[in-house]
């Protein structure tokens, strides 16, 4: 249901949940990092992996929208990042199937979330898969709260053991950049 939501959205143009600029936190969290590859789990429009590619990281994104994927194409090359962006139609519940390398570094705004229970535990898996020992992954996730008929959202307990087995929860931190609460999760590849 989510990927006809979102596949219809981007073709019609109606992104208004998308974020006007990139986070602080992401250029917050590689600060300090050696520029190496980064992989933006459900990149939309790319505007994020762009964002990164511009201060130099190698940057994969990868999405489950066409639309989204091409439009992020477009974004890279008007930018100049070409060479350092990679943007890949893709579920980020099966990132197996891609054949990606290993990255230094992961960011996920608002995807996991909307995930069903068993594809947030092969997102898990995968993406440890394909983090290096010891690599960030940077997620921003809503707390608990009714979306149409279903719970979406999590509290950082339940973050904190949904990822023990591949991944330690460093910190998390409030931060809303809609209207609904949401927390920042930083969590390190064991």
């Amino acid at each position: 249901m989510m990927r006809l939501i979102y596949s219809l959205a981007f073709s019609l143009g109606f992104t208004e949940w998308k974020l006007k600029e990139t986070p602080v936190e992401i250029f917050e969290t590689v600060k300090g990092m050696k520029k190496g590859h980064a992989l933006d789990l459900g990149c939309g429009e790319g505007e994020h992996a762009v964002a990164l590619a511009k201060k130099g990281w190698q940057v994969t994104g990868v999405d489950f929208v066409r639309a989204a994927i091409e439009n992020a194409k477009v974004t890279a090359e008007k930018s100049g990042v070409t060479d350092k962006t990679e943007f890949l139609v893709g579920d980020v519940a099966r990132l197996e199937k891609l054949k990606l390398s290993e990255f230094d570094f992961a960011f996920d705004i608002g995807c996991f979330h909307l995930l069903n229970e068993t594809d947030q535990e092969a997102y898990i898996s995968g993406t440890s898969y394909v983090l290096k020992r010891y690599a960030v992954l940077l997620l921003y996730a809503f707390t608990p709260r009714k979306q149409g008929r279903r719970e979406v959202g999590f509290y950082p307990a339940e973050m904190e053991v949904k990822f023990s087995g591949f991944f330690t929860l460093q910190k998390y931190e409030e931060r809303t950049y809609w209207r609904f609460p949401a927390n920042w999760y930083w969590f390190r590849r064991k």
